[in-house]
């Protein structure tokens, strides 16, 4: 299937618990955003974000500010393509860093950190998990063409790829 939410101006407000935003889900998940200083607000699994589907948040242009607690932000999970674009702004991306707000700590960071899994992550599964298998990790991507950008992230995240997945971050031009 195919949800698609397209808007063509003014400064919106978008706000959702899991799965929005550009969450593609054995399907095609695309928010397009043409105009305005938007604000994103995600818990998991969006702003860009495939599992075994496509998942695509497109602005172009404003100043926008994106949160989310972990999975987007340009996150390929298992089999998919995520993709975060962004033309112009003068942007924030945040993957919520603080593992007691987001509830899924990284004991590389004495469970301090969370596990972001966001801004350009690709990853897959390991097999030495609960279930045993082995699943290949899809493409993320973070694009921001220009603007005086900022991001924060926990770990896992901003151009990383795990178990086979590829994570990338392009930001054009500015500061």
């Amino acid at each position: 299937g195919a949800g698609i939410l397209l808007d063509l101006a003014g400064d919106d407000t978008y706000e959702a618990r899991k799965g929005s935003q550009g969450y593609g889900l054995f399907g095609l998940g695309l928010l397009a955003d043409y105009a305005g200083n938007d604000k994103y607000s995600l818990g998991y699994s969006g702003q860009g974000a495939g599992y075994f589907g496509i998942g695509m948040h497109l602005d172009a242009t404003g100043d926008d500010t994106f949160y989310l607690l972990g999975d987007g932000q340009g996150y390929g999970g298992t089999g998919g393509v995520g993709a975060l674009a962004n033309v112009s702004g003068n942007d924030t991306y945040t993957a919520e860093p603080d593992s007691a707000k987001a509830g899924r700590p990284d004991y590389h960071s004495q469970n301090k950190i969370t596990v972001s899994q966001a801004q350009g992550c690709g990853a897959g599964m390991r097999a030495d998990g609960s279930h045993g298998h082995a699943w290949a990790g899809g493409l993320g991507a973070l694009i921001d063409i220009e603007g005086n950008d900022k991001y924060e992230s926990g770990n896992w995240s901003i151009g990383t790829g795990y178990w086979y997945g590829t994570g990338l971050v392009y930001d054009g031009d500015g500061d």
